[in-house]
């Protein structure tokens, strides 16, 4: 049984997924195994995966079900104490896993997070997220934490027996990541979260950070709007920032119709904004 399990779902990114397997094996911390799940890709993924020869990395396919599903299979199939996720557009810092194993052993935690580097291709640009004041707690620290800041599975590492209880939410193709986070929270983990910025984000063409399309922040309200109808965010505050992110989401959608000069549905969506408030 590893220490830890790292998973990574892809589909048709065999050149970006080569990096972040290489970002694994360049670990300082050697306790590990890799899952990578392909969810249906028709690239040579299979091929770039197979050429690694080492024994801790395993290949699964499946047909395409989407991000949500390959994760779940991940968990499936995972056999470590801890389980992590790595995107395959992301990449892992070289002390990524020493870090984490260092603070579980300090510290006993059961849900960890750590702060990413966003890499802006385009622009070239390396932008570390803010680190929170409050830098651990239970739930109530938590879910502030995860309300306020952005998330991504690839920041996450957590305990077997808190996610043998969760999966992500299949049915959900945007925000899975956040409500996956809320309903492990439920069950009141020790939550750590770690001051170290060990993952790389990075922002490119193909993903769902530079994706601006009204559809696009559609699905995201409804995933948010699920959120809030499965009461996953209990305490007041919260709720009101989480409705603060909808309305910006409404006011994201407004600007991209302007921009295709659809001046009708701009002011739909400008007062709709001003309505969900």
């Amino acid at each position: 049984m590893p220490f830890f399990t790292v998973i990574i779902p892809t589909y048709n990114r065999a050149v970006r997924l080569k990096l972040a397997i290489e970002s694994v094996l360049q670990q300082s911390f050697g306790d590990w195994e890799l899952l990578i799940i392909d969810d249906g890709s028709t690239d040579d993924t299979r091929e770039t995966v197979l050429r690694y020869e080492d024994s801790r990395i395993k290949y699964h396919w499946q047909e395409n079900k989407e991000r949500s599903s390959a994760r779940n299979k991940g968990i499936d199939l995972s056999t470590g104490q801890y389980i992590c996720f790595l995107d395959s557009d992301d990449t892992y810092a070289p002390n990524h896993l020493e870090v984490l194993h260092s603070v579980i052993r300090q510290t006993g935690g059961e849900l960890l997070r750590v702060y990413a580097i966003f890499n802006k291709e385009k622009s070239g640009d390396k932008i570390r997220q803010e680190i929170p004041s409050r830098e651990s707690g239970l739930l109530a620290d938590a879910e502030t934490h995860f309300v306020n800041v952005v998330c991504n599975p690839s920041a996450l590492c957590v305990r077997r027996e808190i996610v043998d209880k969760v999966r992500f939410d299949e049915a959900l193709s945007l925000g899975e990541d956040f409500d996956f986070i809320m309903r492990i929270l439920q069950y009141k983990p020790i939550f750590i979260s770690v001051p170290e910025h060990t993952i790389i984000m990075v922002e490119h063409e193909d993903n769902t950070l530079s994706q601006q399309s009204p559809e696009f922040h559609q699905t995201y309200i409804d995933s948010l709007k699920s959120i809030l109808y499965r009461q996953l965010v209990t305490d007041e505050k919260n709720r009101n920032t989480l409705m603060d992110r909808i309305t910006r989401r409404y006011r994201w959608m407004a600007e991209c119709h302007r921009l295709k000069g659809n001046v009708f549905l701009y002011w739909y969506y400008k007062i709709f904004a001003r309505l969900s408030r």
